[in-house]
């Protein structure tokens, strides 16, 4: 009987918990995104549509990419999950398992490919932030161990332990763009940061800064380089790219999407992104046409 008590109390607080995270992200609109970095309102702009569910085994999905020379992505499991890559299709139909049993999922949280299919995946995770250095995979086209990227953050006014909770990177021109989570650790604000995409031992360079509201969960850069997007629990951001810089200067739209607990972004193409949450929802997010 005492046993049934806690397990019943037990999936009250879970209940709880994903209640006020479910009301927390409807709440976390654009309107203060609009008034404190100018960005715009774009829910008319887009609409969003169910494809698919994901795999039991995908219990987690927390980062997306493309794979070689094929229409389909692949996704990871965070902590607790095994070292294995996923390649699923659209409706995120499980079509493949790749075992990597020569690295370590302490916390993968995020995935990005170079145009040539150069994988990386962020074992970057960092909540609590007790990790002093975290690291970066590199495969190569094949799925085969291709370095590491070791590295700890630059130590700022910001950042004084030269730890981060990141949640969100990609690549773009030979170096890794990677975003704080915005948590309670660092009071809302998320830190830009960069490195070489190569195998090393870094310390990663700060860019820029921005406060917003919501914590950053996963992050990719537009084909053609003009726009990137930071996906939160409440919501997509994005920034305009000018010059080739990449930093927070330029805030462009703001997209209310509460999907539960959205963890992994990519996009498709310049109007099209996918997206999963660790309901194991698959999403697409289109540009409507005139």
């Amino acid at each position: 009987m005492i046993l049934l008590l806690i397990v019943l109390s037990d999936l009250f607080m879970v209940k709880l918990f994903y209640v006020w995270f479910l009301l927390k992200s409807s709440l976390c609109g654009c309107l203060v995104e609009k008034k404190d970095n100018n960005f715009i309102k774009a829910n008319s702009k887009y609409f969003a549509q169910k494809t698919g569910k994901l795999a039991n085994r995908i219990n987690e999905s927390s980062g997306l990419a493309f794979t070689t020379g094929k229409d389909t992505y692949l996704t990871i499991n965070d902590s607790g999950g095994g070292p294995d890559l996923f390649e699923i299709n659209l409706k995120g139909e499980l079509l493949r398992v790749i075992n990597l049993p020569d690295l370590v999922n302490n916390d993968w949280e995020d995935l990005s490919s170079a145009p040539d299919g150069t994988l990386f995946i962020g074992d970057v995770g960092n909540n609590g932030n007790g990790r002093d250095s975290v690291q970066i995979y590199i495969l190569n086209p094949k799925s085969e161990p291709g370095g590491t990227i070791k590295f700890v953050y630059s130590i700022s006014e910001g950042n004084t332990t030269g730890r981060e909770n990141c949640e969100a990177f990609f690549y773009h021109d030979n170096s890794l763009y990677l975003f704080s989570k915005a948590d309670y650790i660092n009071g809302g604000i998320v830190r830009l940061y960069r490195l070489p995409a190569r195998p090393g031992n870094y310390v990663a360079e700060l860019i820029d800064e921005i406060a917003i509201k919501g914590q950053v969960t996963s992050a990719d850069i537009s084909p053609d380089g003009d726009t990137f997007v930071l996906l939160t629990y409440g919501k997509l951001l994005f920034f305009d790219i000018e010059h080739g810089k990449i930093d927070f200067k330029s805030p462009a739209t703001c997209l209310k999407l509460v999907r539960k607990q959205t963890e992994a972004v990519m996009f498709l193409n310049k109007h099209d992104l996918l997206i999963t949450n660790e309901q194991r929802d698959v999403f697409k997010v289109s540009e409507k046409k005139n």
